[in-house]
């Protein structure tokens, strides 16, 4: 049952990862492995529905996926560990209603049959553009995110140390927030 349904094929990562996102994805290469279970995929990017040819929304340099054979089996399905590097998101400014311009966080039903017991982040860099295409961009380098307990309907738990510009600083935070409600962001 489990080799016909594989989850950790390119075409189950792209439909979960645009499902999650609300865009289309496009992987540039991807490997699978099996003892441990999971994945790898290199050179993720999501792309604008109206300009799928224009410069991507988020870019992923690595994303490397970790499960077990039970996790597979239980109910959620839970992956012991998700590893992303390099990640680039551009943060359009705020529009009218209905523009292609927001990025969902999660359009999927993926907090209530996934959980991840913990998602490491490595190099994310969050660019705010302006109205004023003249005005740069601010920039919110977050050298490393981490979070447990995703998608358990519980409260996640958060560590992360990033690089503020203005003003500029070094923030270390934790906590905890949620549980998440793609509903009410």
């Amino acid at each position: 049952v489990l080799a016909i349904n594989w989850p950790f094929t390119q075409d189950a990562m792209t439909k979960a990862l645009e499902e999650v996102s609300g865009r289309p994805v496009l992987i540039r290469t991807f490997s699978n492995s099996y003892f441990p279970p999971g994945c790898t995929a290199e050179g993720v990017r999501f792309l604008s529905h109206k300009h799928p040819e224009a410069a991507p929304v988020i870019t992923v340099e690595k994303l490397t996926i970790k499960g077990s054979f039970t996790g597979l089996f239980s109910s959620p399905k839970r992956l012991s560990g998700v590893y992303v590097v390099g990640v680039h998101i551009i943060v359009p400014p705020e529009t009218h209603e209905g523009s292609d311009n927001r990025v969902a966080l999660n359009t999927g039903s993926g907090g209530k049959s996934l959980a991840i017991s913990k998602i490491t982040v490595d190099g994310m860099v969050l660019e705010f553009t302006r109205e004023d295409r003249n005005q740069k961009p601010y920039v919110l380098n977050i050298e490393r995110l981490g979070l447990t307990d995703v998608g358990s309907a519980t409260p996640i738990s958060y560590g992360a140390t990033l690089t503020n510009t203005e003003p500029p600083g070094v923030i270390r935070a934790e906590g905890k927030f949620g549980p998440w409600n793609p509903n009410n962001v």
